[in-house]
């Protein structure tokens, strides 16, 4: 019944002589005999008809084409029609795992450590058994991603290993460095809610719009776009414009802090209100990450197609979502349970024992506890390496004093990988990209 799609009779398995169409009943084949162990095959165009006017769909269908004979006999045959994500999946010689469900309230694997910061109460073993490809929908399509302890996300792209994190739901491959580049403030102050940007616009403005306005170059966008220029650059053609979010959404809302008691989020975004954003109770109270980006005004692009177009080179960092659905261990604020690992023995892709990495969520704007008892707020960093039982788990540092470390996020277009298994030992390649080595921090960068 979707006015559009249509069908015709092919008088082979690749031509049509005659489109008339036969939608809704129509007689495929009559008086035709058939002998033992012999068969007659029949060809079915099923197609999106919508020539001469705009195209309203993403081009991707599926449905049923029922064939029912005189005696009342039916056949029935579903098609569905490749989604770019699934292309490119299958390119890379990639399987989806359906046995095992992602559970983000917990870490994946099975070798996770579960520590209650009130009791001090420590479980080992902990997990739910995740280590392969997962799907979820992104602003795109379905995404597909990878979690756990995986072996078969390697990329050498400039003479360098980066891990696949995910296909997007357009069908380009988002990689991220598999090492830090350095290290960076996330934006030169903290004492307003306008320096959770990745770009930001007038500290001090009393309007949401005025705070958030994508004006000015965050800290860490110029360190980021700085070794873009100076090491990707000369790749560009090999990489795709692609959405890199930094989700200002407000939330309002009030929840039980296991050290604080009731805590309360009613600011607007502006100023020194303490403020909550999406991404805090999503990750940290929720555990429900998601891959879609809520506003135009904060999916960071290139060309204004796909999000803002407000970003002069396709690099960004990965969401606290993302480093959630990758693997690292959920901190509940409520109850106190932070899941991490004691050491790197089945440890998610992206862990790194040595560094804590920024993220690109903002999380909130605080009352800090220190003596001045100054406004400051804070953007997530992903913790991927501290010290601790609980190494490994998401949490969050002060945008403009943590030194937090850098890990570059590039999606790459489809067609670019050339070749490879995906192994450490045969990674996917990037063609014409290996001669020239990308510079690394501490390399005489």
């Amino acid at each position: 019944n979707t006015p559009n799609i249509d069908c015709a009779k092919m008088n082979s398995s690749i031509s049509v002589t005659d489109n008339t169409s036969c939608k809704g009943e129509n007689t495929l084949a009559s008086n035709q005999t058939i002998t033992g162990g012999s068969s007659i095959d029949y060809y079915v165009i099923v197609y999106i008809n919508n020539l001469d006017e705009p195209q309203t769909d993403k081009g991707i269908f599926n449905g049923t084409v029922t064939f029912t004979s005189t005696q009342g006999d039916q056949i029935k045959g579903r098609f569905k029609q490749e989604s770019e994500s699934e292309i490119t999946l299958k390119s890379l010689g990639l399987t989806v795992d359906t046995e095992h469900t992602p559970n983000f309230a917990t870490i994946s694997g099975n070798n996770g450590v579960k520590v209650n910061m009130s009791t001090g109460d420590m479980k080992q073993n902990q997990g739910d058994g995740t280590n392969g490809l997962y799907s979820e929908e992104d602003d795109l399509g379905t995404s597909y991603y990878f979690r756990g302890a995986v072996t078969n996300n390697y990329v050498k792209f400039g003479n360098v290993l980066w891990r696949i994190v995910r296909i997007n739901g357009d069908g380009t491959i988002r990689i991220a460095l598999n090492q830090s580049i350095g290290k960076s403030a996330f934006n030169v102050n903290s004492n307003d809610n306008a320096y959770v940007g990745y770009m930001y616009g007038t500290p001090g403005s009393s309007t949401y719009d005025d705070t958030h306005a994508n004006i000015h170059d965050s800290t860490i966008k110029t360190y980021l776009d700085t070794w873009y220029v100076a090491n990707l650059q000369q790749y560009e053609d090999k990489i795709a414009d692609a959405i890199y979010c930094n989700d200002r959404t407000v939330t309002k809302f009030s929840y039980n802090d296991y050290k604080e008691g009731e805590r309360t989020f009613s600011g607007t975004g502006v100023g020194t209100e303490v403020t909550a954003y999406a991404g805090y109770k999503r990750i940290f109270i929720d555990h429900t990450p998601s891959l879609k980006c809520t506003n135009n005004n904060d999916k960071f692009t290139k060309g204004s197609t796909l999000g803002n177009g407000k970003i002069t080179y396709s690099i960004g960092l990965l969401t606290l979502d993302e480093y959630q659905m990758v693997g690292a261990g959920s901190s509940d604020l409520a109850t106190g349970d932070v899941y991490g690992y004691m050491d790197s023995t089945g440890a998610f892709y992206l862990y790194d024992s040595n560094n804590l990495y920024w993220s690109m969520t903002p999380v909130q704007q605080m009352n800090a506890s220190s003596d001045d008892k100054q406004q400051m707020n804070a953007s997530s960093a992903a913790n991927v390496g501290a010290a601790g039982n609980e190494a490994g788990n998401v949490s969050y540092g002060l945008v403009g004093s943590h030194n937090g470390a850098v890990r570059p996020v590039v999606s790459l277009k489809s067609s670019s990988i050339t070749g490879g298994t995906g192994t450490s030992a045969d990674p996917f390649v990037v063609g014409g990209t290996n001669d020239t080595p990308i510079c690394l921090s501490g390399e005489g960068c």
